[in-house]
């Protein structure tokens, strides 16, 4: 028997793949709906992240990037509790 992905997984992995074909406006509308759930207005051309940083962005790849993050995270789980506190440390570390 041949091993299959569970079907999250692949349709996650179909949305991803199509972020690929899509234009700025379209990459920018995507990534309003995965970070905020809803569409980023035409006339907004300053995005809030999560982590409270600001993207002036209009660069594709950074949003297909970052959209596909997170759709990955959705998907099949964020960091776990302790691996953010060992970024965090380390990032403590390196300052």
């Amino acid at each position: 028997m041949i091993w299959q992905p569970p079907r999250l997984r692949r349709t996650t992995l179909n949305r991803i793949e199509r972020l690929f074909d899509i234009t700025i406006d379209q990459a920018q509308n995507e990534f309003g709906e995965i970070f905020f759930g809803n569409a980023v207005p035409q006339c907004v051309d300053v995005l809030i992240l999560p982590l409270g940083d600001e993207s002036r962005s209009n660069h594709k790849q950074f949003l297909v990037r970052r959209v596909a993050w997170r759709l990955q995270a959705i998907a099949e789980g964020d960091l776990s509790e302790r691996a953010r506190q060992r970024a965090l440390t380390l990032a403590m570390v390196n300052f």
